[in-house]
């Protein structure tokens, strides 16, 4: 059998020495923009649970499923001892996936360079900075195909070391290595099913004993991380599932114009965005099912020349199997929103790029002088303008509102954009100009219970709450347990002066959460308003424990007390809001409350 590893030479380490370096350096100026860029979407869910912050917590994420979002341990691991190191301070969380990002690149150019592939060190150089991997270094979550891809390649140079020496402890590093990249993202599942592409690619033809049979252990642990994925995927999809009712011969149309779109978006960039529209499955144009039939024509073309060439051939089959597990022929979370995303090719990439940088070294060879100088420098020039486009692609995840912006832009059917630049603009004072982002995120999906009630929200803050009271029991006609709702839905009706229809909303709010804050002290301000003092006194009196420091809360149960006719108690909330005064430095509403003390003291009991 030929030599599957190639030994190293001095000369070669050296060149790679400053290679390394000045990737390093370039891939850190692309993704310059994105330093310090903020959390997006659902980074807080990256950011470990306060639950999960002791070392009980560690331990509880690699043990309990449900723990996190994702049974990704490694990854969640990760962000455990980041958020140890720097708390929600976004720039060493982008670092280390930049960081992680480059040693990728460096042991794929490792792996060419082992396998003798031409054009190692331009592959490379197109993994690191081609513009569809910003989404994967410059958004925070995506840690989780930095860290998972660094495993994979890792895994995959180690297995080549086994494949050519038969060592043990190469196979029990590469083994080790997948499992760990599966328990960052199980996305590299088809790990086995590479080697034997490579294997097949290098030796020409594959033996059952020696390159099939050793592989059987990681498919196995393949397989088992893909069911907890899938298995929590579902969960999370839900009430979804209208998103996912695909009959199969679409989802085979969805995964072949999947491949293509991929492949477009590799040889011509642009345009980029973090959400590309969702495509339409409820009735596929005829032109669709040439996508699957041209990708499987393809195939069969390369298939029959594998004898005189297989490079081709291990190519396609690679980038095919990569995509696989983030296709349509499996339910995503995502698919909610797209069928495509960069960061779902940020390994299936190597495929078709590695092809392509051999090929133009191969035509490097075929000239001669200037002509074989001019070749190398345009295309290292066009390596340039990658990064260019992805340096100004990264500029795009500098902020929430800046990427939603973008997303907006050539995708305004996107709901999820809509609803989230909605609650930033919310959240930001610019109240009017939310409100029509969550009206445009309710035409594409009316049943998207929180962006009716971010709407009703809005609507209450501009003084229309007569239309937020629609908005708020829309809401719960999708989602009647949501205590939220019924909490600000029971303000919305105080507000009007339907007094008994709110309390009747709060008293829901708290028998589906009894723990939402501020419930309590609603629910005792409305029923002190009925009239109802005693209840009032019970309500309020579980607010104060709840918010012990609160100085309405506190006012509120004194005017309760003296509501009632117990002076007493009320002297005692005087004082424990004087004592709150004075330890907040409130000189002026100290003095206040000692004159109500001593007006209390005085008074005649009643």
């Amino acid at each position: 059998m030929q030599n599957l590893v190639r030994a190293p030479n001095r000369s070669l380490l050296s060149r790679d020495w400053v290679f390394g370096i000045v990737l390093l350096a370039a891939t850190l100026a692309v993704f310059q923009p994105a330093w310090n860029g903020g959390f997006l979407w659902d980074d807080d869910a990256t950011i470990t649970a306060p639950s999960l912050r002791s070392v009980d917590g560690l331990a509880r994420i690699w043990t309990q499923l449900g723990a996190t979002q994702q049974y990704y341990p490694l990854f969640h691991s990760f962000a455990w001892v980041e958020y140890h190191l720097w708390g929600e301070s976004t720039t060493g969380y982008h670092f280390v996936n930049i960081l992680l990002h480059v040693l990728s690149s460096l042991i794929l150019l490792k792996i060419l360079q082992r396998l003798g592939i031409p054009g190692a060190r331009l592959a490379a150089a197109i993994f690191a900075l081609h513009p569809v991997q910003v989404e994967s270094v410059a958004w925070i979550t995506e840690l989780k195909n930095t860290l998972s891809g660094v495993f994979f390649f890792g895994g995959a140079l180690a297995y080549l070391h086994f494949a050519e020496e038969r060592k043990s402890r190469w196979y029990a590093l590469a083994l080790g290595m997948f499992i760990l990249g599966l328990a960052a993202k199980t996305a590299i599942v088809p790990f086995p099913a590479v080697m034997l592409v490579v294997l097949w690619w290098r030796q020409g033809c594959l033996s059952l004993r020696r390159d099939v049979v050793p592989l059987i252990p990681f498919c196995i642990a393949g397989i088992g991380f893909g069911l907890i994925t899938m298995q929590i995927e579902h969960h999370n999809i839900g009430g979804e599932a209208r998103y996912f009712a695909i009959p199969a011969i679409m989802r085979c149309v969805i995964a072949g114009r999947e491949a293509w779109f991929y492949l477009g978006k590799l040889l011509w960039p642009s345009p980029l965005y973090f959400i590309f529209p969702r495509w339409s499955v409820d009735r596929i144009e005829w032109w669709q099912y040439f996508c699957p039939a041209a990708l499987l024509f393809l195939g069969v073309c390369l298939w029959a020349m594998r004898r005189r060439i297989r490079a081709p051939l291990a190519a396609y089959l690679y980038y095919v199997i990569m995509l696989v597990p983030v296709s349509a022929l499996f339910n995503q979370f995502g698919f909610r929103f797209s069928f495509v995303a960069d960061h779902w090719l940020y390994l299936a990439m190597v495929g078709p790029v590695t092809l392509a940088a051999a090929l133009a070294d191969r035509v490097f060879k075929l000239l001669k002088g200037r002509g074989r100088v001019a070749a190398r420098a345009a295309v290292w020039i066009l390596v340039g303008v990658l990064a260019i486009l992805s340096w100004n692609h990264s500029c795009v995840y500098a902020d929430a509102e800046t990427l939603y912006r973008s997303v907006l832009k050539g995708n305004d059917s996107c709901w999820m954009a809509q609803n989230n630049l909605g609650i930033i603009l919310q959240q930001s004072n610019q109240t009017g100009e939310a409100i029509p982002h969550f009206r445009a995120a309710l035409d594409v999906y009316p049943d998207f219970a929180p962006a009716q009630y971010n709407l009703a929200n809005a609507l209450r803050q501009t003084g229309e709450t007569d239309e937020a009271i629609v908005h708020y029991r829309k809401a719960l006609e999708i989602h009647p347990d949501d205590a939220k709702s019924h909490f600000k839905l029971g303000d919305a009706l105080m507000q009007m002066g339907r007094n008994n229809e709110g309390i009747a909303e709060y008293r829901l709010a708290l028998a589906f959460n009894p723990g939402l804050t501020g419930v309590h002290y609603s629910l005792g301000c409305a029923l002190m308003l009925t009239g109802q003092v005693q209840e009032a006194g019970f309500e309020l009196r579980k607010a104060v424990d709840d918010d012990p420091r609160n100085f309405d809360i506190i006012k509120a149960l004194r005017a309760v007390y003296i509501k009632g006719g117990q002076p007493g108690e009320a002297i005692e909330m005087d004082r424990r809001a004087l004592e709150l005064a004075r330890e907040e430095g409130q000189e002026s509403l100290a003095a206040d409350i000692e004159a109500d003390i001593s007006k209390l003291s005085q008074a005649p009991p009643q």
